[in-house]
């Protein structure tokens, strides 16, 4: 037994440096002896080795949660306790390597009161079809979950004191791959006439409507927006049938319009999407494990810090939300550089 537990230890000490390494957690005093005791835990409590380790990164996830639990009922399946094992001991502060990889430092709460807030945030709200499959409900209900989480979330924008976000809610790609699309796109419609109706957010809707296979849908998309609430203090520009790449040529192409012989330059093009509703971002989140933005926002996100978390969409809570803040207000931002 203390051959193997020697063994089980040293396994969850290179997880512990694979992670610190990759941003996932804060620097951890006394590492050796707390492996070591946990898998002592571990051995004496659970029968078989593949238990053992499925116990083992159940109690670190669970670890790295903030106080009160934050795992769904899914969540706890995947990630079972480990009653009796030592809690993970954390410096308020140390040396890790964030997602951007550059040196900085971790907060272990929730919030950094005081800390940099930004000013404008971009959901990548991706999971939702895989959440349904879980949950052994339709796609369309996948959605519609998902739909709730972003109404829920502008709450919680506006609740800080962040003023402009940008939710992808359907790429010009998935208009022509995903079979689901109509059921995408009542979602879409139920969701767009749901944050017309969140007060104090003035809705603006991106992409190219043209494209969507119902015309009824696009007409839908822009009375919503018309009806929004035109004199409210934050911007939300829900992008449907959207893709970074056309937004830059479209805006090029606009621009010329405008002036044969305008300079087309990095300026003149950022001025022409600010017309848009569309400034630079500051934090990109995006849910579901998914480490890209896929065309998301390709000119504004330049200076963005960007957030990946593995939580599907639907799961998504105001805590996971105010994990993304945190860590954005512990990096240094260099803007692109």
């Amino acid at each position: 037994m203390p051959g193997t537990q020697q063994l089980v230890a040293a396994g969850l000490g290179k997880v512990l440096e694979h992670q610190r390494a990759d941003g996932g957690l804060p620097f951890v005093s006394d590492a050796d002896t707390w492996c070591t005791a946990t898998a002592g835990v571990a051995l004496a409590s659970v029968g078989t080795v593949p238990e053992v380790l499925h116990r083992l990164a159940g109690h670190l996830v669970r670890q790295q949660l903030p106080a009160g639990g934050g795992l769904s009922a899914h969540g706890r399946d995947l990630h079972p306790a480990l009653p009796g094992a030592p809690a993970l001991p954390q410096h308020r502060s140390g040396p890790h390597r964030d997602a951007r990889g550059s040196s900085g430092e971790w907060a272990v709460s929730e919030q950094a009161p005081g800390g940099a807030l930004p000013r404008h945030v971009g959901f990548v709200p991706d999971g939702n079809r895989r959440w349904a499959r879980q949950q052994g409900l339709s796609v369309l209900e996948g959605h519609r979950r998902g739909a709730r989480v972003t109404t829920a979330a502008l709450r919680w924008c506006a609740a800080a004191g962040i003023d402009r976000v940008t939710v992808w809610a359907l790429s010009l790609d998935n208009v022509v791959r995903r079979p689901e699309v109509a059921g995408m796109l009542t979602a879409i419609t139920e969701l767009a006439d749901a944050v017309a109706g969140q007060p104090g957010w003035r809705l603006h809707v991106i992409g190219d409507l043209e494209q969507l296979p119902d015309p009824g849908c696009a007409e839908a998309l822009r009375g919503a927006e018309r009806v929004s609430a035109g004199d409210g203090p934050g911007a939300v520009s829900l992008a449907v049938a959207y893709d970074g790449r056309h937004e830059i040529v479209d805006a090029a192409r606009s621009l010329l319009a405008k002036d044969p012989a305008a300079v087309l330059d990095s300026r003149a093009v950022s001025q022409e999407l600010e017309l848009r509703h569309q400034s630079d971002c500051d934090l990109i989140i995006r849910t579901s494990g998914e480490f890209r933005l896929s065309g998301f926002l390709l000119w504004q996100s330049v200076p963005a810090e960007l957030y990946f978390t593995d939580e599907l969409w639907p799961d998504f809570t105001e805590r996971s939300f105010q994990r993304a803040l945190a860590s954005y207000a512990q990096r240094e931002r260099r803007f692109g550089a």
